[in-house]
């Protein structure tokens, strides 16, 4: 019998596929054909199962619908949140986006992504807020009425 989610021959008997790890839950048989017509097939030298080994530009883990361009979205927005933790205009938003993105994605198969994106836009967005707020508590206890006194009697 063959693997369903990879295409590769398992014994019979196998509880699961030696490759991928996929239970087998009985035969499967691509072609949606019985056993007999099945060996027909393979004797006859047709060329029996139309499932091939996925070739290297094809992923067997990934699904339709998967989400791990969002994860990996999630993860650039994190970074970018983390590296302008200083400039909270952008820090913030990006910070927001990776938290989003990373809930979002997170049970796809990019779910790696999507939790360091999750970390690293709750550190940025927590960098960018407090950047915001110590910047607000020593911008309010400069007295800046004194500062321009002091430089106009200099000049």
């Amino acid at each position: 019998m063959y693997c369903r989610r990879c295409g590769r021959e398992i014994p019979d008997d196998a509880m699961q596929c030696s490759v991928c790890g996929t239970p087998t839950n009985g035969e499967y048989r691509p072609n949606g054909i019985n056993e007999q017509e099945a060996e027909n097939v393979h004797h006859e030298g047709g060329y029996g199962y139309s499932y091939s080994n996925p070739t290297r530009y094809q992923d067997p883990m990934r699904q339709p619908g998967d989400r791990r361009g969002l994860a990996i979205a999630a993860l650039v927005f994190g970074i970018l949140s983390l590296v302008v933790c200083c400039v909270p205009l952008i820090a913030i938003p990006a910070g927001l986006a990776a938290i989003i993105m990373g809930a979002l994605s997170v049970k796809s198969s990019g779910q790696g992504f999507a939790i360091a994106g999750i970390v690293l836009g709750v550190i940025g967005l927590i960098l960018g807020i407090s950047y915001v707020m110590m910047s607000l508590f020593i911008y309010s206890n400069i007295d800046f009425d004194a500062i321009m006194n002091e430089m106009e009697m200099y000049y």
